[in-house]
């Protein structure tokens, strides 16, 4: 489970893009940036579009593509 948990995020090139630490949203300093629910992924740009799903410690787009990875810290 990623939500709830501390976190840190990767995209899909392996950059940490921010960090997920006990709650639902991936930040980047202090701005949320994405929001987890459930297996979903989604923006925090205002569209609250579907980013993906997680699948274990990766999140893959709807053609498959790898958008962000989970390390555990």
């Amino acid at each position: 489970m990623i939500a709830g948990g501390s976190w840190t995020v990767l995209d899909g090139h392996g950059n940490e893009i921010g960090r997920v630490e006990g709650d639902e949203f991936v930040r980047c300093g202090t701005r949320p940036i994405y929001r987890i629910d459930g297996p979903a992924l989604y923006s925090m740009d205002g569209s609250a579009r579907l980013m993906g799903f997680i699948e274990g410690t990766e999140v893959r787009t709807r053609q498959g593509r790898i958008f962000l990875k989970f390390l555990a810290h």
